[in-house]
């Protein structure tokens, strides 16, 4: 590849192979979304930096807009001359809250959406991060009140997800906020959301460095530190987690409420299964973002938890009520689609052979018979079959099937000079059909 042309650092580009495995992600996630009744949303990729500031996180480095480049290579459009007042989204979360919040009146609730769209942050791009991205997100916003089933079953959504994709086995990780919170306070913590974000990176720096940081930023002595490690240092599958929290020994309001929350979204799992996830109980999950009250998710690969969380998520009291005078309590999940179609591609988790969604490739015996060839596709295509015909009459058979092997595509067949149809299986072997009609039913069989 010539290093004379090439795109900005952390804007990733796709080749045609791994452009494929991604859209059938995609087309994965609508479809097992759509299973379970949410609609599809798009949102605009602009909105106002007041608006993307609105969950506190006003530390990321957004990307602004700002005036528009005229024909006449003057500038003009709304804010000439002021500061930027808008800004590309860089996340799914805050324009679905707006959203809902600027479309109240029409939404039935609780209102059920994905959406599968790109974001953009103005980080330094390194090794899985990049500065524009596709963000895969589900939710349920609701009016008033949210029942705690939603908990359950954005996860059972996701798994689905996840196991569609065939990428290996996976944990989803399930705790709650306000009995991590309840459990913080029974310690004598005060400064809560400090105690969280030393939690949350557990798992990133070990736990002889987290009980340092709950020393030196709380205060803790080195024993309350240790001792509410060891409280955290659990995971369990989350069918047993009624024995674990019957041990706890700690009682407040919090984690009485947190208690009861755990258990009806374990009552609702234990019915979810799929065949290469599992559910566990981490009481460590804390997750960072300070809008989360309740369930928190997080998703790792089992044996590659190296990479972090590809899906997280959790409960946030009443986002979408900071746009409105209402109270709309949300539930979700987010997958970094293209972050973990990066750890896909390294450690070679799908095949990125296929480098083509066409299924038969119509070769030519001549340049004469390519009206018969373009009949042919037109048959297979209006049977649902993508198909392609040769483009150059005049090669070589071998050099034809040449292209469809480099591309991945499964099926190359001629029409014979007595109008049957010829597969062409391998070299030297064949296999006859005698119309059209038989070849599409035989292609309808295969993968």
């Amino acid at each position: 590849m010539s290093n004379k042309y090439h795109n900005p650092s952390g804007f990733p580009e796709n080749l045609p192979a791994e452009q494929i495995v991604e859209e059938g992600m995609k087309a994965k996630m609508r479809a097992a979304a759509e299973s379970y009744g949410y609609v599809p949303l798009e949102t605009s990729a602009v909105e106002y930096i007041e608006t993307l500031s609105s969950k506190g996180e006003i530390d990321k480095e957004m990307y602004t807009i700002g005036r528009a480049l005229g024909e006449d290579g003057g500038r003009h459009g709304e804010g000439e001359g002021k500061e930027a007042d808008r800004a590309l989204r860089f996340d799914l979360t805050v324009p679905l809250a707006r959203y809902v919040a600027q479309n109240y009146g029409e939404l039935v609730f609780p209102f059920k959406r994905y959406q599968i769209q790109r974001v953009w942050r103005g980080e330094r791009p390194q090794k899985g991060r990049f500065r524009e991205f596709y963000q895969a997100d589900i939710d349920v916003i609701a009016n008033e009140s949210l029942p705690l089933y939603f908990d359950g079953e954005v996860v059972a959504v996701i798994a689905r997800v996840l196991d569609s994709f065939a990428i290996g086995n996976f944990t989803i990780h399930i705790n709650n906020r306000k009995f991590l919170q309840g459990i913080l306070e029974g310690f004598g913590v005060k400064d809560i959301p400090t105690a969280l974000r030393s939690i949350d990176k557990f798992d990133k720096v070990g736990a002889d460095a987290t009980k340092a940081s709950l020393q030196k930023e709380l205060g803790m002595s080195e024993n309350d530190a240790g001792n509410l490690l060891a409280v955290l240092d659990r995971q369990l599958p989350i069918g047993q987690v009624e024995e674990y929290l019957n041990d706890v020994s700690t009682q407040n309001a919090l984690i009485t409420e947190g208690k009861a929350e755990i258990l009806e979204v374990a009552k609702y799992l234990k019915d979810v299964s799929v065949a290469h996830g599992k559910f566990v109980f981490n009481p460590r999950i804390a997750r960072g973002l300070d809008y989360y009250t309740a369930s928190v998710y997080e998703t790792t690969l089992d044996g590659l938890e190296k990479y972090g969380s590809i899906a997280s998520g959790g409960r946030y009291a009443d986002l979408a009520g900071k746009f409105i005078n209402r109270k709309l309590p949300g539930v979700g999940i987010s997958i970094g689609l293209t972050r973990l179609l990066e750890i896909v591609k390294q450690e070679k988790l799908a095949s990125f052979e296929k480098a083509a969604v066409t299924r038969v490739v119509v070769g030519l015996l001549n340049e004469e018979q390519r009206g018969e060839a373009n009949k042919l596709a037109n048959e297979l295509r209006a049977a649902g079959i993508n198909t392609e015909v040769f483009h150059n009459g005049v090669a070589e058979l071998a050099k034809q099937i040449q292209y469809k092997e480099k591309k991945g595509i499964p099926h190359f067949v001629v029409i014979n000079t007595d109008g049957t149809l010829s597969l062409k299986i391998a070299a030297g072997k064949e296999e006859k059909f005698d119309d059209a009609k038989k070849f599409i039913t035989f292609i309808d069989k295969q993968n």
